[in-house]
């Protein structure tokens, strides 16, 4: 979070589920093994229906590890809102951004 940052209301309540979702103990287990099978060196495809929540954070602190620009992450992370339309129920079939990123 930026200095200088504040949440109130519902927005600390969102900043501290999401804190829960990658500081319980389940959590850090999952990322433990998710590291530990990333750093075999072997192909590693990680994945859910819209990449929020953990994935969006396992792909998150994978970039860091990679030293990806912290701006650079937060707008990847961001990304989905645009293409997937959270909060609107409009999830696009064909989103020509989509094809770029995926691999064949």
């Amino acid at each position: 979070m930026a200095q200088g940052t504040s949440y109130s209301g519902g927005g600390k309540r969102l900043c501290q589920i999401y804190q829960n979702v990658i500081l319980n103990k389940h959590a850090k287990q999952a990322f433990a093994t998710t590291f530990k099978i990333l750093l075999q060196n072997e192909p590693t495809v990680f994945h859910c229906s819209a990449g929020k929540d953990r994935t969006g954070m396992t792909a998150a602190l994978v970039l860091l590890a990679l030293e990806v620009p912290e701006e650079t992450i937060i707008a990847d992370y961001l990304l989905t809102n645009e293409l997937f339309g959270f909060g609107t129920g409009n999830v696009p079939e064909d989103e020509p951004r989509l094809s770029g990123s995926l691999v064949g």
